[in-house]
């Protein structure tokens, strides 16, 4: 039984990336209530070349100190894995932060079987291959793709992502309930 997890946002907490996003673009730092939207250019009130440059730039810092949730990250062992589980990290990391990545997982104790860096491409050809059973993620398009799909999709509640189609839902501190 092959289970999914991303890493931003799943395993770890927004608010220190919107802190750090923040100090970048010398703007206050907004409460996770005020992320209505998943790209953060709207956040900000920034456009959103200013935002991809932004993520070309810092991605790799970011990667570096991202603050782990061990809520989440518990909560997934505990209600999604057992002894037979795989779990695959599946992240839109870009690929060039593979070493970065890697680094800060073991400094972070996080087990895994594989690691896919995505580059931002759709991560529904590698759910489908690897027969995934559950998928734990908080990217909306992603669950509008995958809906009806025999992978149960696990999203990680943010403003951003309420409406969407899921089997479960996570609370930002690990409670996991039906949708």
């Amino acid at each position: 039984n092959v289970v999914g997890v991303d890493i931003d946002c799943v395993l770890t907490e927004l608010q220190p990336t919107m802190d750090f996003m923040a100090d970048f673009f010398g703007k206050e730092s907004p409460s996770l209530e005020d992320v209505l939207d998943y790209n953060l250019s709207d956040t900000f009130g920034i456009e959103e070349e200013e935002c991809l440059s932004f993520w070309e730039n810092e991605e790799h810092e970011i990667c570096k100190n991202s603050v782990l949730s061990e809520d989440r990250y518990q909560s997934i062992l505990k209600n999604f894995t057992d002894e037979d589980s795989a779990v695959v990290l599946v992240t839109s990391r870009d690929k060039k932060h593979t070493e970065v990545t890697s680094q800060w997982l073991e400094d972070n104790g996080i087990s895994y079987d594989m690691l896919i860096m995505t580059s931002g491409e759709c991560k529904k050809p590698i759910i489908e291959t690897l027969d995934m059973k559950y998928m734990i993620d908080d990217k909306p398009d992603l669950f509008h793709t995958m809906n009806g799909s025999k992978t149960k999709m696990i999203c990680v509640d943010y403003e951003y992502n309420k409406d969407v189609p899921s089997d479960f839902r996570m609370t930002k501190c690990g409670r996991v309930y039906n949708n």
